[in-house]
């Protein structure tokens, strides 16, 4: 598997995990390709 540049700035992305609310309830814990560099997180992806 290729890795994944930042369409932001170009640096390579890593996994990391994020919490996001479902339904203004729920939280649900789920791993995105986020760029160490400049926060960006892909959050559409077929990682």
């Amino acid at each position: 598997m290729e890795d994944k540049k930042c369409p932001d700035c170009g640096t390579d992305l890593t996994i990391k995990t994020h919490t996001l609310l479902v339904d203004y309830v729920d939280e649900v814990e789920l791993d995105f390709p986020t760029c160490g560099e400049c926060g960006h997180v892909v959050y559409n992806t077929n990682y």
